[in-house]
Order: structure tokens, then sequence, then C-alpha cells
């Protein structure tokens, strides 16, 4: 965008005076392929066809002031039933506020954008996965039911050697009752292109689990993906 000083004319290929383009609405041409636009705002600014068509320049700049100006909004305190939103972290180029969470279900402290909490999209620090796993987050909440998630034992290793995680595990007064896992169908059958690859290691590693957990006297509650369950099934 350039400040208004040209005053050359001929005529336009298409003319685009009085169409509407967001914020921006053409009302003199310039030699050269520009026109002269007027914003919803009150500015007046000079602007190249073909940003104008492609949608590259919708104002004269005060609506990426707006958007900015929207995700500027206070959430500190905001919470839901995963995170916290404890300060303001920064903003990005765009203005795109970002912020310093706690998650209330593993007590993490994490960064994410403000719109992404707004949204829904934001439920934990990514703790909890599958749909299911939120759903059984849920109910042990609401019934105060002591646990911890991704739970791991240092000697319990996978087949690439990383430390494996239970889903859930259940304490009573402090120790540990039982372990829960959510098997979805990728455990029974195998998924086709490439997360098929992982197949053969998920297998062996829900078996090393399994094996663990017999070894060392620890009941393992494992719900299928096709199993319906309520709250005596997790404890």
């Amino acid at each position: 965008m350039e400040k208004i000083k040209q005053t050359r004319q001929s005529k336009p290929r298409v003319d685009l005076t009085g169409k509407k383009f967001t914020y921006l609405t053409p009302y003199e041409y310039i030699k050269g392929g520009k026109w002269k636009c007027r914003c919803d705002c009150g500015n007046e600014v000079i602007v190249d066809t073909r940003n104008l068509n492609s949608g590259h320049t919708r104002s004269c700049g005060c609506l990426q002031k707006q958007k900015a100006s929207l995700n500027t909004v206070d959430m500190t305190g905001f919470e839901n039933e995963g995170i916290k939103v404890l300060s303001k972290a920064r903003s990005d180029e765009k203005g795109y506020a970002y912020w310093n969470c706690i998650c209330k279900i593993c007590g993490k402290q994490f960064v994410t954008a403000g719109y992404h909490i707004r949204e829904g999209k934001v439920k934990s620090c990514g703790c909890i996965h599958s749909y299911n796993e939120q759903k059984i987050t849920k109910m042990l909440l609401e019934n105060n039911i002591e646990f911890s998630t991704q739970y791991t034992f240092p000697n319990l290793k996978g087949m690439n050697g990383d430390i494996l995680r239970f889903d859930f595990a259940i304490f009573k007064n402090g120790k540990l009752s039982h372990l829960i896992e959510y098997n979805g169908l990728q455990h029974y059958e195998k998924p086709q292109g490439k997360w098929g690859l992982e197949y053969k290691t998920l297998i062996e590693n829900d078996k090393r689990k399994i094996e663990y957990c017999k070894n060392n006297n620890i009941e393992l509650k494992i719900i299928k993906y096709n199993q319906s369950y309520d709250l005596k099934d997790l404890i």
C-alpha cells in the first residue's frame, strides 16, 4: 500500500469502481494497475489490482489490528475441565496471544494460543489424547478419585527402548491400587497405510505391560474400544 500521490489515469481492463473487497471500496483507477480505495474505517489507500482480486489486501491495515485486539482479551484465570490460564506469555507476529497455563490433570505448565482455548481445542497439556481418555478423566475427577495419567515404571521399557506408559493409575490412600488401559481398535486390528508399520511394536509393548503387571502383582484393567463402561469398571 502507498500514500495517495498519483493522479495519472487510463481505463482499467475491468472496472472495479464501487465493488467491495472486504473493507475496501475502489473509487478511482490509477495508470499502472492500481486503485484508490476507501476503507470502511475512513482511511484512503492505493492498492494494486492483483492484491484486491486475490484478497491479499482487504483493508488499510485496520483489519489486522482489529484481529490482534481480539486476541489480547485478558484470559487470566479462565479455566475449563482440564486447564487453568495463569498469565499471558507473549503475542506472535500476527498479534495472536499465547498464555501460560497449568494442566489440572497432571499439574504440568505449558503455553498455548488463546484462540485454541476459546475454540475448545485444548483440554489438557497433551497428557490426555483420545475422546475416551477424556471421558474417563472426567468421570474420575467428578467422583474425586485419586489418579495419575501416563503412569510409568523406570524398569518397564518397550521394543524401542522407550519407557512404556499406562493411561491411568488409580490410588487409594496414596498407594497404587491398579492401572487402567483404554485400547482403541488399533490394538486389535492392523491399521492401513503408514500407521500399520507400528502395529508389531504396539502389540509387543502391550504384551510387555501385561507381563509386567502379572509379575509384580499389579491389577491391570483393560477397557476395549467396543466395550461400554461406567465408574464401577474403573475403580
